[in-house]
């Protein structure tokens, strides 16, 4: 399966810009830095886990950041909506994406995710981005779950979504999609045992996987991640491990 038909699969869509949240005319800068906000909500060290589906997100986001940081892939993309998937590829079992990622970016400890979850849920950005997803998916709970961070990870905090969103509802502030007000009993439920079924698979790795920094294990295994789409997460990571280096003195 090529590039394109797993964005589609995984990410309901093959506009390559718009998964990574930027604009077509995006600077290299600008790209990295979306890679970067939209890889740490797959990231595999969050308290939730990762679990197949996860971990191949994570891995699309990079072969995606690749391409697109390609001038010459770039361009033709640009011009007919195709890639060649073998501009996109590091190895042959998916494993060397940890060691691009890692030459981007600083390794991210589980203590700062953590941390930002704390600050992040019932915070005004989550109502924001809930509130966002909520009108890009015209109510559609299984997308909003999966795009929103602290949504979707039991029927708990499910049920917390679903009073937000009716708040903002009677509020007049969304309009009351039919997909959100009347959504099927069965659909749920699927939903649910998603929940119960990406719970387990967490609790697994994390009986095999210590950190972070077995994370290249761990795709291995299952060949195949949701931290934080936040511009503060992002800033506070890239203040504290980006300083830039001193230069000696003359």
């Amino acid at each position: 399966m090529g590039l394109l038909d797993e964005c589609e699969e995984h990410f309901k869509s093959t506009a390559l810009y718009e998964i990574l949240g930027v604009d077509k005319s995006a600077t290299n800068a600008q790209l990295k830095k979306a890679f970067y906000k939209q890889s740490l909500k797959f990231h595999p060290d969050r308290r939730d886990g990762s679990t197949e589906d996860t971990t191949r997100k994570f891995q699309l986001l990079n072969q995606i950041h690749r391409l697109l940081t390609d001038k010459n892939a770039r361009a033709a993309y640009d011009e007919t909506g195709l890639v060649d998937d073998d501009c996109s590829r590091v190895g042959s079992d998916g494993a060397d994406w940890l060691s691009y990622w890692r030459n981007l970016f600083p390794k991210i400890t589980k203590k700062d995710i953590e941390e930002f979850e704390r600050t992040y849920r019932d915070s005004e950005e989550q109502l924001a981005d809930i509130k966002a997803q909520y009108v890009k998916y015209k109510g559609d709970l299984d997308l909003i779950t999966q795009c929103v961070m602290c949504t979707g990870n039991s029927v708990d905090e499910e049920e917390v979504l679903v009073g937000k969103i009716q708040s903002m509802i009677d509020a007049g502030e969304v309009q009351a999609f039919r997909a959100f007000t009347h959504e099927p009993a069965k659909k749920r439920k699927a939903r649910h045992r998603r929940y119960e079924q990406e719970a387990s698979e967490a609790a697994a790795a994390d009986d095999s996987e210590a950190s972070i920094h077995d994370l290249k294990a761990a795709i291995m295994k299952r060949q195949a991640t949701r931290a934080a789409d936040s511009h503060d997460f992002f800033q506070h990571l890239e203040n504290k491990y980006a300083k830039p280096k001193k230069t000696a003195k003359k």
